[in-house]
Formats: C-alpha cells, structure tokens, sequence
C-alpha cells in the first residue's frame, strides 16, 4: 500500500472523526467514504484489522507474537498501522502464530472451498 493511499485513508477518517464528531466508527462505515482505493487494498485493510483484532481478542501481545512467528514486533507494529505492506507469507506466519488458517471463501456460496 503506498503511502498516498495511507494517507487518503488517514483524510477519510480524520475527516469523519473531527466534523462529523465521530470518534468510534465501523469500517463498514469507513470504507463507504474511500473512493481513492483499490478493492484490493480495501481487501488488505480489512484483513490486516482482523488480524490485529483476533491478537488483541486473544489477549496476545504485539512481542507475544513476533516471537512466536520469528519476525519482530516492530514489523508486526507496521504491519498493524498500515505503514508495511504484508507479504503473503508474512500474514501466513502471522495467521498461523493466532492458530488461524487461510483459506479461500466462495463469494456466490460463501463457504469455504475445500481441495
């Protein structure tokens, strides 16, 4: 994700938090607003959120869980404030340092496929 597209997504907020007075505000919300965005980097955001929201969940901490999956909490720090743009094996390390797989959902069925 460039950094223009971070700070798109930085104006977006910043806007709705300080003149519509919103300071909790769903994603789901949020990314109505952004129109400078690809569907893929929309994709990665929510993503990269889940993540960061399931570590949180899971009452581990950022070092917590850089030691587990061998990188360092600085590089999961960026990648949870969006100023490093996760290659696929790193959110398949950080996803399995969470007990979580990837796996692929239909969009028509949305089931997960099975090989």
């Amino acid at each position: 994700m460039s950094d223009k597209t971070i700070d798109n997504i930085s104006r977006v907020i910043y806007y709705r938090i300080i003149k519509e007075g919103m300071i909790f505000m769903k994603w789901a919300d949020i990314k109505q607003d952004i129109n400078s965005i690809s569907q893929e980097e929309k994709d990665l955001i929510e993503l990269t959120a889940l993540l960061t929201n399931l570590r949180k969940n899971k009452n581990i901490t950022q070092a917590e869980l850089a030691a587990k999956v061998n990188v360092t909490q600085a590089q999961i720090a960026r990648v949870e404030n969006y100023s490093y743009i996760p290659t696929l094996k790193t959110i398949t390390k950080i996803a399995r340092g969470l007990d979580l797989k990837l796996a692929f959902v239909d969009k028509s069925t949305n089931e997960v496929v099975k090989s």
